[in-house]
């Protein structure tokens, strides 16, 4: 039986994730949280009249960042 058919035992013969996998997601993570963060913030101040979105833009470029920094500890993990 193939995975997603009911069968149990075809999940536990499923191969584990990559090492490494779990930083590369957390990384995909943050990238996306900080380009809604920081450019809908930006887009919220210049699109409409709201003011209070301008403090949450620092909080999508550290995501962005930390997203980043994510991705070059994949890659020196390698």
């Amino acid at each position: 039986m193939a995975i997603g058919t009911g069968d149990p035992r075809a999940a536990a013969n499923a191969s584990p994730a990559p090492p490494g996998a779990r930083v590369v997601l957390a990384g995909a993570a943050l990238f996306a949280m900080g380009i809604v963060l920081f450019s809908g913030s930006l887009y919220a101040l210049v699109l409409g009249d709201a003011t209070g979105f301008g403090a949450v833009t620092p909080f999508g470029g550290v995501a962005f960042t930390a997203g980043w920094l994510a991705r070059a500890w994949a890659l020196w993990r390698r």
